[in-house]
């Protein structure tokens, strides 16, 4: 099943986590997450069963990090993702295929993304390079410490999902109004039986 079926969480946020341990140089494993809110796209098939809108306040090695993402957002032709951390940010476009880390004003890595990375680890895997070498190539404690994380990101979702339901919201609605409908049905909830 795809990931995005799944939820931006696995969609979005497994990219996000991998990207600001790289930066920090801390294990997924130590991504904390303090408060976590999801939405719903309204025209959402039962393809899409997860969410489609997601933001995360937590920590990485103590670090704050915060990240938001989701689909169906304005505008449509933009597709990048941010990721803002205690010093600086990771932009990735994913239109122009290209990333730029920062901190305030000072650029401190950009260049291109690897959009192939799947292929290039199977041509290195069936070649006589190291597979080790190719693009995005991670070892599998920090793969699992990413699993780790996103699996705390999916509890937080679900919790909040049997306590208050999951709001919706429409195609071009700005983040900051999915943010409104989301505070507004946790409001409305009230305390479960």
């Amino acid at each position: 099943m795809p990931s995005f079926a799944q939820g931006v969480d696995f969609d979005l946020l497994s990219h996000g986590i991998a990207v600001i341990s790289a930066v920090l140089q801390h294990l997924p494993q130590s991504f904390q997450a303090q408060a976590v809110a999801a939405a719903r796209f309204a025209a959402a098939t039962r393809v899409l069963r997860g969410e489609t809108f997601l933001t995360v306040s937590g920590s990485l090695g103590g670090v704050p990090v915060q990240a938001a993402g989701g689909k169906y957002l304005p505008p449509p032709d933009v597709k990048r993702a941010v990721f803002n951390y205690a010093r600086g940010n990771v932009t990735l476009d994913l239109v122009n295929d290209t990333f730029v880390a920062a901190s305030g004003d000072v650029v401190l890595a950009e260049g291109p993304l690897e959009r192939r990375h799947v292929e290039r680890f199977l041509e290195a895997a069936l070649s006589d390079d190291d597979p080790q070498d190719a693009p995005g190539v991670m070892d599998l404690s920090t793969a699992l410490g990413i699993l780790e994380a996103l699996e705390r990101v999916k509890t937080a979702i679900q919790r909040q999902a049997r306590d208050s339901g999951m709001a919706d919201y429409h195609e071009g609605d700005a983040p900051g109004t999915i943010l409104e409908a989301i505070k507004a049905r946790s409001r409305n909830a009230g305390p479960k039986p």
